[in-house]
């Protein structure tokens, strides 16, 4: 194994910048979730699952140099890149207005995952990586170019709402903020019974790992930070997140992963800054 000066160079060569505290990072949670993938029997699929604005992105990318320097093939791709392609996904807007935005329930292509995740458990090569771009038709994005994956033993896997599950007595719970109102309630029903497609994908996995922010609304605060740098403001990022927490209001759905159908191996608890301040790992 690289020394970890080595390891926290490569990694801000993928990443294009080093995280803040990324020694710590590495030491506390990196490695030992890299080293973990390593040891486990292959082929492997693995999800990530947090609020948006938390770094499961980031984590997955870190993941990925890691396990590379380790001799482990490694694939990834998110739940984002499973995006219908723009014209898809204008027509479900037209449909359904209240889908302004992608990313809930419904605006993905499932077959596409689950063909992907079936490929790679039966080790067919190469494996062709969906990917969208959201830079495209100025911010509603489109797909793009495949790039193409020769061997993998671990494929990672992240999202938003990977590993939720649709509940039978969610309107028991509603209203809750920022579900406030009949319109709002009658859209996180819909969300939540659409939720219920997704359930075979998450299936595919082998185990899921949650990054979960001590508060709820830090994950807004550190959604603002990334995106009002790309020009949005801090009131269109809060309607932003707003809208996918009326979809699937996290408050109601996040605690329940651990009853869902994806084995947790990991839960990490983060601090306001995105520190871990308590990794538990579940012996699965």
């Amino acid at each position: 194994m690289f020394a970890s000066s080595d390891l926290i160079a490569r990694i801000g060569d993928a990443l294009g910048f080093i995280p803040e505290g990324a020694a710590h990072l590495l030491a506390s949670l990196w490695l030992p979730l890299a080293e973990d993938l390593g040891d486990r029997p292959k082929p492997w699929i693995q999800g990530y699952v947090a609020p948006q604005g938390t770094g499961k992105s980031t984590l997955c990318r870190v993941l990925e140099v890691l396990l590379d320097a380790m001799g482990v093939g490694v694939a990834r791709f998110s739940l984002d890149d499973l995006y219908w392609p723009y014209a898809h996904l204008q027509l479900l807007q037209q449909q359904d207005p209240r889908l302004r935005w992608r990313g809930v329930p419904g605006t993905h292509e499932l077959a596409l995952g689950l063909a992907l995740m079936e490929q790679f458990r039966a080790q067919q090569f190469p494996l062709a990586l969906p990917r969208f771009d959201k830079s495209l038709h100025r911010g509603l994005g489109d797909r793009t170019e495949f790039p193409y994956c020769d061997r993998a033993e671990v494929l990672l896997f992240e999202g938003w709402c990977v590993g939720m599950v649709p509940i039978a007595n969610l309107a028991d719970y509603l209203p809750a903020p920022p579900i406030v109102t009949p319109a709002d309630c009658a859209f996180a029903l819909a969300m939540n019974q659409a939720l219920a497609n997704y359930v075979p994908l998450w299936q595919k996995l082998d185990a899921l790992t949650v990054l979960a922010p001590q508060e709820l609304h830090w994950s807004k605060r550190w959604r603002q930070e990334a995106e009002t740098a790309d020009g949005m403001t801090a009131a269109e990022v809060d309607a932003f997140v707003d809208y996918f927490w009326r979809a699937l209001p996290p408050q109601i759905h996040f605690p329940r992963l651990r009853e869902g159908p994806v084995p947790i191996n990991y839960w990490v608890d983060l601090a306001g800054d995105r520190t871990p301040v308590q990794i538990t790992k579940f012996l699965i």
